[in-house]
């Protein structure tokens, strides 16, 4: 495992990345190579074109969601995958070569070039264990504690979402309460003997509160046999992207110098990047907002825009601005509600605009006037936050940053409607709040490319 830009990646995943890369290569040269799908076709295969071909096609591929778990065997969804990011390849290298000697290559080229990439990506895959490329060989861990947050990591296990780790076991600790049933944990009177036997290489501490001084010394003496020892709140950042939410204080967002990373030049930074892409959207979007404008209008005669009361940064209410999705008339009660799978008060235009994210478009307006940026944590209603408070008081935390119109938790977690599912999104907009930088607000934006593409999450 291998720690890029605060995410952790295995490394079968950068090799398999790397392979991809050169296979891309490859197909580029021998589609440019074939003789008699047209007479210049030699001259595609620039030294300029070879060298951008491979990473622009690992963009593509992480845009397109292809290194994703979901995706990792030769199944149709892979096969879609990479065959919508070979399409989008082909694109970036048609532009490619009409910057070069203002020729676009033949269609016949391109094909063949989508068909080898497609056939030499697939045949790779086809001779490896895809799951365990993407996610790693898993490892055997230890948690120690059985009370709530062992009792999570317990549950995290159940949904197999810890793909890349194996539970051995939990150990309870004395005083502590017990969230776990008995055949669940284990007990002994030498830690690292039982690691042995267990074929544990790691300890994570999950204890609800201070450990005991005697299981303080006993994990020093693991560390000193070789054992990796490491905490509830850096597992999950390792393992899934998220931090813990059952603590205001939240300790690991106070004393990490990573939290540096919204302020001083990157904070300018980010805003610039949010101004130049602002215009570059209204722009690029005005044909589709013109045409939704006029569909809202015409279904029910009821107003184009929806501008709703949301909270910001450091608490700040600001109104948002969205395509009405809705029927006017959806809360005529004024009780704030999440929507829900199928919601009844969704009109008809309204579903295919939130289906392709259409009706977000107007949120690039409250980009430009500096109350939201890009990517962020997604706001919420005031009356929705004050319930979340009440019972996540970690949820305030998330308006140390922006809100955004994409974020993490919206790139790897589906529409939320509970209590429950807000708890999970907020693990998401706390590791976001951490680790904040150019470099992951890339990463989120392109796949939500893969979001918005294959319509994940959608309500």
């Amino acid at each position: 495992m291998v720690r890029l830009f605060n995410l952790y990646v295995p490394l079968t995943l950068m090799a398999l990345a790397l392979a991809d890369a050169t296979l891309l290569g490859v197909a580029w040269q021998v589609a440019a190579a074939i003789p008699g799908l047209d007479e210049l076709g030699a001259r595609y295969a620039t030294p300029e074109s070879t060298l951008a071909i491979p990473p622009l096609g690992l963009l593509m591929f992480y845009a397109m969601g292809v290194y994703r778990a979901e995706a990792g065997g030769p199944s149709g969804v892979l096969l879609a995958r990479i065959a919508v990011a070979l399409l989008a390849l082909a694109g970036a290298g048609a532009l490619l070569s009409l910057a070069q000697d203002a020729t676009l290559p033949s269609l016949p080229r391109v094909g063949a070039g989508i068909f080898l990439g497609l056939v030499f990506t697939l045949a790779l895959r086809l001779s490896l264990t895809p799951r365990t490329v993407v996610v790693g060989r898993p490892s055997r861990i230890l948690v120690v504690g059985a009370g709530t947050r062992a009792a999570d990591l317990d549950r995290l296990g159940q949904k197999g979402l810890l793909e890349r780790v194996q539970v051995a076991g939990f150990l309870p600790l004395a005083g502590e309460g017990q969230a776990l049933p008995d055949d669940r944990t284990l007990s002994t009177n030498d830690l690292p003997r039982l690691c042995e036997r267990l074929g544990v290489r790691e300890l994570v501490v999950a204890a609800d509160g201070p450990l005991p001084p005697s299981v303080a010394d006993t994990l020093w003496a693991c560390r000193r046999r070789g054992l990796r020892v490491v905490d509830y709140a850096a597992f999950l950042e390792r393992e899934r992207g998220q931090l813990p939410a059952d603590d205001p204080d939240a300790p690991w967002l106070l004393f990490d110098d990573a939290a540096e990373g919204i302020r001083g030049l990157d904070k300018v930074g980010k805003r610039a990047f949010d101004l130049a892409l602002s215009l570059f959207l209204l722009l690029l979007t005005l044909p589709v907002t013109l045409v939704t404008a006029l569909l809202v209008k015409l279904e029910d005669g009821g107003p184009v825009f929806y501008a709703q009361e949301r909270v910001g940064l450091d608490g700040k209410t600001f109104k948002v601005l969205k395509f009405r999705s809705m029927r006017v008339d959806a809360e005529a009660d004024g009780k704030a509600r999440f929507a829900q799978v199928g919601d009844p008060r969704v009109t008809r235009i309204g579903r295919f605009i939130r289906l392709v994210r259409i009706d977000e478009i107007p949120q690039v307006l409250n980009v430009l006037r500096g109350e939201m940026s890009f990517i962020g944590p997604r706001p919420e209603r005031p009356s929705i936050v004050a319930d979340l408070v009440r019972d996540i008081p970690a949820f305030a935390l998330r308006h140390q940053v922006k809100p955004g119109i994409t974020g993490w938790a919206q790139v790897n977690y589906p529409y939320g409607a509970t209590v429950e599912d807000s708890l999970e999104k907020l693990r998401y907009d706390l590791f976001y709040v951490k680790n904040s930088g150019f470099v992951l607000d890339l990463l989120i934006l392109l796949q939500t490319v893969r979001v918005v593409v294959w319509a994940d999450g959608a309500r």
